[in-house]
């Protein structure tokens, strides 16, 4: 499609650089908003998700719009949007402005509009579908004020130029988030672990390590990494432990051939003893996550105390101690008003740290937020080694 003159086509060609960048780095997409905004004349842009079976919208990627209008439209007006409502049978990479959807003045009339659009200057829409699968719903919208025209016809030709990339770039984003979020929860899981836990490959050396077995490892008590994989104090142990890994590689339908697959270790420094449980990997899951290795090892120290719920918590979505520490309280009930005394910090600062909460959880409401913590989280530690 034709773009305009030089200098446009080389706008255009400079944003899809931006656009394929930020497929693979989050904190670009603000970028290429800002960079499509500028294309086509708009004040500010949004490129939001909707997450169909919950009928949320969890995940925002902006420029220049008040903090305060993603966090509404999350919350409440997403559901009487009437641009989307009009827009819901159109195909993917569909490109319009707001007035084909419906007239300005049917627009005026709405609660969408007037308790939500006018306020925050998004009176006037650009909007391209991005993505429509079985879960997920996406448009990039680029809006104006009230008081500038509906997008011109060679300002949408210019966001249909780069609609067949930025909805591969989103589509690409999605899934590498996908990824990236199976394997934060599997470390993160193993991470809350009493247990050690060391994944070896074939030649028997490590190729993961969670928090509780690299604290095990350092000690150098009882077991250890050397040049020839995980190792044991006592030679005789460390034979054992050899037979063991290959009768794991070897295993034939979930039954090892020689024996169990367990081992006690002695230690320099402890009279209880390290309690090694050996585990073949297998299955699709785990080569989904990209697995390399070829056997766990959980290891178990009676002497090691349980790691608290809120550690699990920080680490899990990565938040800040003090955006842990919020989320925690208002799941027990406290208000924002309580906090901001107890923790002698201003409101607005506590307001912050919660929007930060709701990103990283993809929660929008502390009622959703609260659930989560209580079921999602505390089953975890009640069940812990």
């Amino acid at each position: 499609m034709k773009v305009g003159g030089k200098r446009t086509a080389d706008r255009v060609d400079a944003v899809i650089g931006q656009i394929y960048d930020a497929a693979g780095a989050a904190d670009q997409w603000p970028v290429v908003i800002k960079s499509l905004c500028e294309l086509v004349e708009a004040k500010s842009g949004v490129i939001w998700f909707k997450e169909l079976a919950s009928d949320r919208v969890p995940l925002f990627l902006t420029y220049n719009q008040d903090p305060r209008a993603p966090s509404l439209y999350a919350q409440y007006f997403h559901r009487h949007d009437v641009w989307f409502n009009a827009a819901a049978d159109k195909p993917v990479g569909y490109v319009t402005n707001g007035e084909d959807l419906i007239s300005w003045q049917d627009l005026t009339r709405t609660e969408f509009y007037n308790d939500f659009l006018k306020h925050f200057d998004c009176d006037r829409i650009g909007t391209v579908r991005l993505v429509k699968s079985d879960r997920w719903i996406s448009h990039c919208s680029l809006f104006r004020p009230g008081r500038r025209d509906s997008f011109e016809d060679d300002k949408l030709r210019l966001l249909a130029t780069l609609t067949p990339h930025l909805r591969r770039a989103v589509t690409l984003h999605l899934r590498l988030a996908s990824i990236d979020g199976e394997h934060r929860i599997a470390e993160a899981t193993l991470d809350a672990m009493a247990l050690g836990v060391v994944v070896l490959d074939r030649a028997g050396h490590p190729v993961f390590v969670n928090r509780s077995g690299q604290q095990i490892l350092q000690r150098r008590d009882g077991l250890q990494l050397d040049h020839k994989g995980l190792s044991c104090l006592c030679h005789t142990e460390t034979a054992q432990l050899r037979q063991k890994l290959q009768a794991a590689a070897e295993i034939v339908d979930g039954h090892p051939q020689n024996g169990s697959l367990m081992l006690v270790v002695s230690r320099r420094s402890a009279t209880s003893h390290y309690i090694l449980t050996i585990a073949p990997l297998r299955g699709a899951a785990f080569d989904r996550l990209g697995g390399t290795g070829t056997a766990a090892i959980f290891i178990a120290d009676p002497d090691r105390a349980p790691e608290t719920p809120h550690d699990f918590f920080v680490r899990l979505y990565t938040l800040t101690p003090a955006e842990a520490r919020l989320a925690e309280a208002l799941a027990n009930g406290a208000t924002l008003d309580d906090l901001a005394t107890r923790f002698g910090v201003q409101k607005v600062t506590l307001r912050s740290q919660l929007q930060q909460v709701f990103r990283k959880t993809g929660t929008s409401r502390q009622a959703d937020l609260a659930v989560l913590v209580h079921r999602d989280l505390s089953p975890q530690f009640r069940l812990q080694i």
